[in-house]
């Protein structure tokens, strides 16, 4: 309890700190450090977070209480080419939780380990040919992150060991190629994963009402072959203004196969449609996203920033070979200077149609500046015929420049 009191007091005070420095020392300190040929970029990201889970099942509650430093410096461009190197630490404050490597076995899992370790660190180079090089270890996004991403919400995210080109000669189009050598996952130390992974993504935006992307994400696993596999699809996503209103809609489609040394069985499909409006004060959508599942296979998404999709209990990171449906409608405002976010999701086998759960999710974020903010996320999961009753509960703290 003393533990737990102490890292709320220091998130308090992170808090209060952020507030202070927007509105007089932070602007002096981020100008000593704009970027030009002789002074470069200083990097800074602390962020605190408290996160407790509760399962229904014979697993202890967990209570994660961590703080995360990342401290980096990028160099101005010469000549076209630059530098970054950023160092990441993780600490417990609260540890009663099973990280993965803290022995906690008998606690529920909260994916946030202590660790230090090199974030990023890559050589960069800009300039001609509407092309942008970058090698090194870096942070990796592509379209909406389902597929490739850094899953940036937990304290270590997940970064790429990798060659980067992204070429914009063609009017409104954006082509991504790169060869990924290695992944950092958010586990921590020891937890990187070898594989040879080329990856492919062509984005069009020629207007607002109409922007597509096609892809190919070819992904090969040194330590485990049998698991490589290719991913293909097209996304097409817009927003259509209308007098007092905007629609919003996107549709995509995938389709995942066995890849090198790929067990036959991978063999499955993907399609995610979203219709929405923006009113002047909220903005709402209706999704349904379907991964299929045959019972001997479901479509898998190993390098996605997963807890963005299917719900924030993190119950469906690993699709069931059964597959998902995942139903779901959100609505999304700011008043008050807060912003206020609510998800409610219902989940469903792909094949069978057994009824999985529903899920209940809530996202509080108050933004003192760009700079700084503090945030509380809530999930509540109902469990019908898959995994068990979870209620999951965080807030944080974070300050970057």
């Amino acid at each position: 309890m003393d533990a737990m009191q102490n890292f709320l007091t220091a998130a308090i005070m992170i808090t209060l700190t952020c507030a202070c420095m927007s509105v007089a020392a932070l602007p002096a300190a981020v100008t000593a450090f704009d970027d030009s040929p002789a002074k470069g970029r200083l990097l800074l990201d602390i962020r605190s977070q408290l996160e407790r889970m509760r399962q229904d099942n014979a697993l202890r509650n967990a209570v994660a209480g961590t703080l995360r430093a990342r401290l980096g410096y990028q160099t101005s461009p010469f000549h076209g080419f630059a530098a970054l190197l950023e160092v990441e630490d993780v600490r417990a404050v609260d540890d009663t939780y099973n990280s993965t490597s803290n022995g906690q076995i008998r606690r529920s899992l909260i994916a946030d380990a202590e660790t230090t370790e090199i974030n990023r660190a890559f050589i960069s180079y800009s300039g001609k040919f509407d092309t942008a090089f970058t090698y090194g270890r870096q942070r990796i996004i592509v379209d909406n992150a389902r597929f490739i991403g850094n899953d940036g919400w937990r304290q270590n995210e997940q970064t790429f060991d990798a060659f980067k080109l992204q070429n914009t000669s063609f009017t409104d189009t954006e082509i991504t190629l790169a060869y990924v050598d290695k992944v950092q996952r958010v586990f921590g130390d020891d937890t990187e994963v070898d594989m040879q992974a080329p990856i492919v993504n062509v984005d069009y935006k020629g207007s607002p009402m109409l922007n597509v992307s096609g892809y190919g994400y070819f992904l090969s696993f040194d330590n485990d072959p049998a698991a490589s596999r290719r991913t293909s699809g097209i996304r097409v996503r817009g927003e259509y203004p209308l007098r007092r209103v905007s629609l919003l809609y996107a549709a995509e489609y995938a389709r995942q196969s066995d890849y090198n040394d790929g067990l036959a069985d991978i063999n499955a499909d993907y399609g995610h449609f979203v219709a929405g409006i923006k009113f002047p004060v909220v903005t709402t959508e209706l999704g349904y996203e379907v991964l299929s599942g045959d019972g001997a296979y479901a479509f898998q998404t190993p390098l996605a920033s997963g807890h963005a999709f299917n719900g924030w209990a993190d119950q469906f990171l690993v699709t069931p070979l059964h597959g998902l449906r995942d139903v779901y409608a959100s609505a999304d405002t700011s008043f008050a200077g807060i912003r206020w976010k609510v998800v409610y999701h219902e989940f469903s086998a792909d094949r069978g149609g057994v009824d999985y759960g529903s899920e209940l999710n809530l996202l509080v974020v108050k933004r003192f500046t760009r700079r700084c903010l503090l945030g509380l996320k809530y999930a509540t999961y109902f469990a019908d015929g898959f995994s068990v009753d979870t209620e999951k509960i965080q807030i944080y703290a974070q300050i970057n420049i």
